[in-house]
């Protein structure tokens, strides 16, 4: 008997507790890394590209993250200057740099989390769990690749951070801060991973991921509301040179790092096929340029969760049924009321730490954007499944109507109470023009909402449109930058009444493109029965039903 086979007793530790394997008894059991090895030379001789056309890629893919690393960097130093710390300007600064940073370093933590906790981050595909997980192979070796290449993404991404935010907020302090960045990226993806390794049951190892998830979600508001604080207190800036922080998350990035490479191998295959099967829903969807499907498996709970039960007294016919049912929906979605009270606070807290209003303006419109976007989660799950519209029986212009209803009211709290605050604090008063202004943005950052939750998916069936980056269907646009284009339509008006005034043709305007918003969001393509699916999965699952009833009846 070979030494190598799992009965042997000279047999390595890697394979102990692994389960008996159905390969003879005299044949060699392959490591991870062998296995790995044998499934590239597979997809190898697959293959029909030659090799040299790696660097074309290679080319693509670092010209185009050159570009973007080039615009955030310009980015982020447009709005270091925008934030003046000139105690003599006219806008100057309330909050020190010191905690401008760190209040930056929060806000980008928190979602980062949030996005690690729930892709894995370590995870096997749909491939690999059929045939790589149930060998007896090392699974150590067999998933210390992936975990490495978390590893080197997270302290890219931090790096990259660290420099954003020492443009933004220090930039003498850049090689301490993008160390720091280094060390902390680093640390947070092998802490997921870690967590990954626990021996809590699956059901309960999910709801510590759905309660972290959750904690990183509300971060970036805890980051806006500990901005505001600062500009409202200003209180004395610790004297904390930025290597304080950068060792200490050096040396938690070492302890992280030698933790994974002892412990990888001890994630349950449960949780390798749960996260590896949310990976391969977010690739399909950023393959297929789907927004929609992407922020359903970041955002997706991944699991039933119970909750109580609701009285539903506000339902009183299918209208205000419908209504109630996305208010709901809303209401339970810890995520999208963190992104109104970020939005809410955001550009407030701009304006008191003594922006300019140019600035304040710009946060106002990605304000805009986030409360459009968060509005629209009862559009967006009646496009996917349109379960409720069929039992209530109401058409889609009715269905549009209710929600574009739900979504002004709430709108219009948010704007009254955003513009309300920036006027007294740019302005000096918050009069009749002002609440005329907020009335009227209200519906069209409604209809941004249930536009952009309707909008039609990129169509691969028609002729593609031939860039140097790739193939891309010629509806790219509509599909992707469809919703902050029209935010940015919508909250315009609003956006120039900070910097001039709340003039009467202002008020005008903003009411023209609210009602032309709305009109549009109620316009439905085609004629429309009751019930009849609208989503792309409801869409396909109709067509194979009707399919499967033309087929003859088997005897």
């Amino acid at each position: 008997m070979s030494p190598d086979a799992p009965d042997s007793p000279d047999a390595p530790d890697d394979l102990a507790g692994v389960a008996p394997s159905t390969h003879p008894v005299g044949s060699d059991v392959p490591s991870g890394a062998g296995l790995r090895a044998l499934t590239r030379r597979a997809r190898k001789g697959h293959g029909g590209a030659p090799w040299y056309k790696i660097f074309g890629d290679l080319y693509t893919y670092v010209f185009t993250a050159a570009i973007a690393i080039v615009v955030a960097v310009q980015g982020a130093r447009l709005l270091g200057g925008g934030i003046n710390t000139d105690a003599t300007s006219q806008h100057a600064a309330l909050v020190d740099p010191v905690w401008l940073v760190l209040v930056a370093a929060l806000a980008v933590v928190g979602p980062t989390l949030a996005l690690l906790v729930r892709l894995g981050p370590v995870a096997v595909g749909s491939a690999g769990a059929l045939w790589w997980l149930p060998t007896p192979a090392d699974r150590a070796s067999l998933l210390r690749p992936t975990a490495l290449g978390w590893l080197g993404l997270g302290a890219g991404v931090g790096g990259l951070v660290g420099v954003l935010i020492g443009l933004v907020g220090e930039p003498a302090e850049l090689p301490w801060l993008a160390l720091a960045g280094v060390g902390i990226g680093v640390a947070l993806v092998g802490a997921t991973i870690l967590a990954q390794t626990s021996n809590a049951s699956p059901v309960r190892q999910a709801r510590h991921s759905r309660l972290v998830a959750r904690f990183g979600d509300a971060l970036p508001a805890v980051a806006v509301l500990a901005w505001l604080g600062l500009a409202l207190t200003d209180p004395a800036a610790p004297a904390l040179h930025p290597a304080i922080v950068a060792i200490p998350a050096g040396v938690l990035a070492v302890v992280a790092l030698v933790g994974v490479l002892l412990r990888v191998g001890a994630i349950p295959g449960a949780v390798l096929r749960t996260r590896g099967a949310r990976i391969g829903e977010a690739t399909t969807a950023v393959l297929t340029m789907d927004l929609r499907a992407l922020g359903r498996a970041l955002t997706d709970a991944g699991a039933d969760v119970r909750r109580r039960s609701s009285s539903l007294v506000t339902a009183r016919g299918r209208m205000t049924a419908m209504m109630t049912a996305d208010a709901l929906l809303l209401a339970r979605s810890p995520g999208r009321i963190t992104n109104i009270l970020a939005a809410t606070v955001l550009p407030v807290a701009v304006a008191a730490a003594g922006a300019s209003p140019i600035v304040t303006a710009l946060t106002l419109v990605v304000g805009g954007s986030l409360t459009a976007t968060a509005l629209g989660a009862g559009a967006r799950a009646g496009e996917h499944a349109p379960a409720l519209d069929r039992v209530l029986g109401m058409s889609a212009r009715a269905t549009r109507g209710a929600r574009v209803l739900l979504a002004a009211i709430v709108a219009a709290v948010w704007a009254a109470v955003v513009l309300g605050v920036l006027a007294v604090l740019l302005a000096g008063g918050f009069g009749i023009s002002w609440l005329a202004l907020a009335l009227a943005v209200a519906p069209g950052l409604a209809g941004t909402g249930i536009i952009t939750a309707y909008r039609r998916t990129p169509d691969w069936s028609k002729p593609l449109v031939i860039t140097p980056q790739g193939a891309y269907p010629p509806d790219l646009f509509s599909a992707v930058a469809l919703g902050p284009a029209l935010a940015l339509v919508t909250v315009l008006p609003a956006a120039v009444a900070l910097v001039v005034g709340p003039a009467v043709v202002l008020v005008q305007i903003q009411v023209v493109l609210s009602a032309i918003l709305v009109l549009v969001a109620l316009h439905v393509r085609g004629v429309q029965k009751p019930g009849q699916p609208t989503g792309l999965m409801a869409r396909a699952q109709a067509q194979a039903e009707q399919q499967q009833a033309k087929q003859p009846p088997r005897r």
